[in-house]
């Protein structure tokens, strides 16, 4: 008794302090609102502290002391949106926003701008108004464009991925999605790598490549995991279930959905766990579950009618039709009558030519930055031609001015230099002949590689060097006594280095055993390892 007693007890202190909190920023900024000079700044202060208390920023929060009315006011509401949207409270979320963006005409920076513009259009596509989502990832893209700020273009590439996704222009959105894909490998930004795979996923399920979309959501999966972030991966599971069911690969999905249903619901992701129960309802309708699907279609329509979102909720009642058509077929055709409704007013006219619109200008933009830079390329390599023309023509005259004078010095030298070289090229030859047994050639191949691989320094070249050969020489005779290349024994020593470090220090992460191995990329590492051994290290460490 007295343990469920604390329990009760504790569940209330949560839930009051969540109030409160929700509680003193709507009075801070009540306040704010109706304040001027050093008062307005005062509870400015107050509540970007707050902010900061809580974890919503990435770091400190402060106003500066030259800090303008204006800016402060800027950054109040701004911040005030990030709060309310992190509640998932959007219509308090879009109102600051709007009034923030407002004010970024005159007393905005373009980081600000642009961040605002990228909430306001994550806002309105989550109420299913595409073109005013559009509008503002547009805007937002084109101000880090500018900006040469590729986080944020990864990010609003990523949103006009999942605007094409729902407005039913998945293969336009794979362009989106796979530059925001290249950027965040290219900037080795694993979390929002793996955001950019798991929009990927869900593009490509609707383009019907499966096996990529797969593909794509497995490793989102193992990036969250690793990272230890399983709330992330749960909604990776839920888009691994999408291509799953789409596969007919029933029960893997199920599975992978009742595995994350819980997750999602104990970090309170309301939206991913609608979406979760509406991918049950779509498994148990294969089952000819009616009622089972019925419970989770309708649990669904709640969440995404508290939320506004209209398309999600379309797909909710087109579940509730189906499942509803054999026991009350009067219920069943009130959903689907509702399902038509919201499809019409999600693609209407004006979306469809919006969406031409965009995909035409980002087709547009795409060849200008492509013609800008072979432009570039070409001017660059122009300049070059004329630098080296100029050092060969200098070059030219002055080796035409000495060539007289010192002709007969010059052959003599000629002459000595190709003696010098026959002379290299038969000790060359004489080092090569004399070189031990295949046996001691491997070995010492072996130990030259691993004594190198701790440093992460494996130079072909170097080795090859060590060993008074050549690279091409040395490739042809281990080829010969191995029937392997250099490069595959180097990443077959790095596995079995990478096996030993799993097996002994356990301690270390898969990401720490990675570099040990001299491979900077674990997510090359994990795939050579796999390709190798045929599982992942995580897997290999839990049956050794």
């Amino acid at each position: 008794m007295r343990i469920s007693l604390r329990t009760i007890l504790l569940a209330v202190t949560l839930i009051v302090t969540a109030e409160a909190l929700s509680q003193n920023a709507d009075s801070l900024l009540t306040r704010f609102k109706q304040q001027s000079g050093t008062e307005a700044r005062a509870t400015a202060e107050r509540f970007l502290s707050l902010v900061e208390r809580e974890g919503l920023s990435d770091g400190k929060v402060e106003l500066k002391p030259d800090c303008s009315a204006e800016s402060i006011r800027l950054l109040t509401w701004y911040w005030a949106s990030e709060w309310y949207f992190d509640l998932q409270d959007y219509s308090n979320s879009l109102q600051y926003a709007q009034q923030a963006f407002e004010l970024c005409k005159t007393a905005g920076t373009p980081e600000i701008e642009a961040d605002i513009c990228s909430i306001i259009s994550i806002l309105h596509f989550r109420k299913t108004d595409y073109p005013q989502a559009l509008k503002y990832a547009e805007r937002a893209l084109k101000i880090a464009r500018e900006m040469k700020d590729r986080d944020r273009m990864a990010y609003s590439l990523n949103t006009l991925a999942g605007i094409s996704l729902a407005s039913g222009s998945a293969e336009e959105g794979k362009k989106y999605i796979v530059e925001a894909i290249r950027i965040c490998r290219e900037d080795k930004d694993s979390l929002k790598l793996a955001v950019r795979l798991g929009m990927a996923s869900e593009i490509y399920q609707k383009c019907g490549n499966l096996e990529e979309s797969i593909k794509c959501a497995e490793e989102a999966y193992n990036i969250n995991m690793q990272m230890g972030l399983p709330d992330k991966a749960a909604i990776r599971l839920s888009q691994l279930a999408a291509a799953q069911i789409a596969k007919q690969e029933y029960e893997s999905a199920r599975n992978n959905l009742l595995k994350a249903l819980p997750m999602l619901r104990n970090c309170g992701n309301r939206q991913s766990e609608g979406i979760t129960l509406n991918q049950l309802g779509d498994i148990a309708l294969h089952y000819e579950q009616d009622s089972l699907a019925a419970g989770y279609f309708d649990s669904a329509l709640q969440i995404f009618t508290q939320k506004g979102d209209l398309y999600n909720k379309c797909r909710s009642h087109l579940g509730l039709s189906r499942a509803l058509m054999r026991d009350d077929p009067k219920m069943a055709s009130s959903h689907l009558l509702a399902y038509s409704n919201l499809k019409d007013s999600i693609y209407n006219n004006n979306l469809v030519k919006s969406l031409n619109e965009l995909h035409a200008k980002y087709k547009n933009e795409e060849l200008a930055r492509k013609l800008d830079k072979q432009r570039s390329d070409k001017i660059t390599l122009l300049i070059i031609c004329i630098f080296i023309t100029i050092i060969l023509f200098i070059a030219i005259r002055l080796l035409q001015r000495k060539l007289y004078r010192t002709m007969g010095s010059l052959r003599e030298t000629v002459n000595s230099l190709k003696e010098a070289k026959r002379g290299l090229e038969r000790g060359s030859k004489d080092k090569e002949d004399a070189l031990p047994d295949s046996n001691w050639l491997l070995d010492a191949f072996k130990q030259e590689v691993e004594r190198r691989m701790a440093s992460g320094d494996i130079d072909l070249q170097a080795i090859a060097s060590s060993l008074c050969m050549t690279r091409t020489h040395l490739n042809r005779k281990i080829k010969s006594i191995t029937g392997k290349s250099c490069s595959t024994i180097i990443s077959e020593m790095r596995i079995e280095r990478a096996k030993r470090l799993l097996r002994d220090e356990r301690g270390k992460s898969v990401a720490e055993i990675s570099l040990l191995c001299g491979i900077e990329d674990t997510s090359y590492f994990i795939s050579i390892f796999k390709r190798i051994t045929g599982t992942t290290p995580k897997q290999w460490r839990e049956s050794h």
